[in-house]
């Protein structure tokens, strides 16, 4: 499915870039060995870090930026990434939903990046990447409507679904028996460089864990499309 970066965030954000992995699965509860993985990594980095610290992680602190910069308050719509590290700084456990969401926020709390997770099916191509319009809304995943005005968000031909703080219900990755065809997309705002090995730990974790035996990565920037 072709995704491309809209100029109206670029002029805003130059470095906005995203990594995209397109991958088939089974949706399913996470194994026991996932479930540690994910436990464990949630613990370490409780134990590292503090509340000042997590907003000064270089990928963090470039989406707040970003934010900042688009006219949306950090502080009322913060980002998957800080979310959830806040969350278990502050002693609280993350929720377990299913194998693909385990792994996305796994490398979520591992690198800082937010990272949204979502099912092709329910996607009419092509994507664009942008801020949303003034009184743009959707319904997000176990939430209401959620104002996403000025957010930095993907669209399709039938509207937007997902961004970096919040992504709708109507892309959800939910569970089925049967194999689903899936893009999981990493939101950066500090450029490209750091994407390419980050796709290599993702797709190693996603065949290792989940049994996907063929990941498809690209980068994309406002230059265009690059398989990594």
């Amino acid at each position: 499915m072709e995704i491309t970066i809209a100029p109206e965030l670029t002029q805003v954000v130059p470095k906005a870039s995203l990594l995209v992995l397109d991958y088939q699965a089974e949706v399913t509860f996470s194994s026991p060995a996932l479930q540690a993985k994910f436990i464990k990594l949630g613990a370490k980095q409780a134990a590292r870090l503090d509340l000042p610290a997590i907003a000064q992680m270089p990928q963090i602190a470039a989406t707040r930026a970003a934010y900042r910069a688009l006219g949306k308050a950090q502080a009322s719509y913060r980002n998957t990434a800080e979310a959830m590290l806040r969350r278990l700084v502050k002693g609280k456990e993350l929720d377990q939903i299913n194998n693909v969401v385990e792994i996305n926020n796994l490398m979520s709390i591992f690198s800082g990046f937010s990272i949204g997770s979502y099912n092709l099916a329910a996607l009419s191509g092509p994507i664009t990447w942008r801020p949303a319009p003034a009184g743009a809304t959707y319904a997000g995943i176990g939430k209401g409507q959620i104002n996403i005005a000025a957010l930095p968000t993907l669209f399709d031909a039938v509207g937007p679904f997902g961004n970096p703080t919040i992504d709708s219900r109507r892309a959800a990755v939910n569970f089925s028996t049967a194999i689903q065809p899936l893009m999981s997309v990493v939101y950066s705002f500090s450029g490209a460089e750091p994407l390419p090995a980050l796709a290599t730990i993702y797709a190693r974790l996603l065949q290792e864990n989940i049994g996907v035996t063929s990941v498809k990565a690209r980068v994309i920037t406002a230059a265009g499309s690059t398989p990594v």
